[in-house]
């Protein structure tokens, strides 16, 4: 089932926006110093307001060998917390840097506890050597570990070639990352051609182009809890627009949210 959530605007409280909003998860980082006591008695609060905490930032560049220890550190708090992932970027580079950021995660996985059951997300990020849909294929195929997976942000990945029939293009995305994808984040987008180049602008969900109702019959089809994120949200007002667009539309197309 798709299990909507939200990750908090700045400034807002994302376990209260949660539970106003009647939302399964959102995401949380830890500051520095967080001992994986705090970990935990974090983690009870979030339980007992009926609230998952589905993803915990770690920004690094898994290009570069320093960030093996700041994710095993995020990967153990993670798993104090009870968290489902703990996600990044790939960092600079594009996909020829694809060996080197699985060499990495395969240095964080191999070293943690086989007890921690948090997946390590990488997250579909233009301009890094996850840009494509088949670098993010691939980033699964050579890490080989049940613990690594993909976040998959589909505005991410739009460019010229996806943008026009974007439904298809997001179909083809969940199928082929198949149990690799543990976390979805929503957010939308507007093409502005101009001479002989184009931007995209980033958009409140239901306010671009992104084909929502595809992404989820898609996502209806996964077996287990899929977990949809708006994220990038200015304001708590949004956040909530965003949950009733979603809501809405999954109503009229018979898709079910939990």
């Amino acid at each position: 089932m798709i299990r909507l959530c939200a990750l908090a605007p700045a400034g807002s409280d994302g376990l209260c926006l949660c539970v106003r909003l009647r939302l399964w998860g959102t995401g949380l980082t830890f500051p520095a110093g967080t001992t994986e006591a705090e970990a935990e008695a974090l983690g009870r609060r979030y339980r007992a307001a009926g609230v998952r905490i589905v993803q915990v930032e770690e920004e690094k560049d898994l290009t570069e060998p320093t960030a093996v220890q700041s994710l095993r550190r995020a990967l153990r708090l993670a798993a104090a917390a009870d968290a489902l992932s703990v996600v990044t970027g790939a960092g600079r580079g594009d996909a020829a840097r694809l060996d080197d950021v699985a060499r990495t995660i395969r240095a964080i996985l191999g070293a943690t506890p086989a007890r921690v059951p948090v997946r390590l997300l990488l997250e579909t990020r233009g301009a890094t050597p996850l840009s494509s849909l088949l670098a993010a294929s691939e980033a699964v195929r050579r890490v080989a570990h049940p613990a690594f997976g993909i976040l998959f942000d589909p505005v991410g990945l739009l460019n010229i070639d996806t943008y026009f029939d974007n439904g298809s293009f997001l179909r083809r995305s969940v199928q082929q990352l198949g149990s690799a994808l543990g976390l979805v984040h929503a957010r939308d987008a507007l093409l502005h051609p101009g001479g002989f180049d184009f931007r995209l602008s980033i958009e409140p969900v239901g306010s671009g182009a992104l084909d929502y109702a595809a992404l989820l019959q898609a996502l209806s089809a996964m077996p287990g809890d899929v977990p949809l994120c708006v994220e990038g949200a200015a304001s708590e007002a949004e956040v909530a627009a965003a949950v009733e667009h979603l809501r809405n539309l999954a109503g009229r197309i018979g898709v079910e949210l939990g």
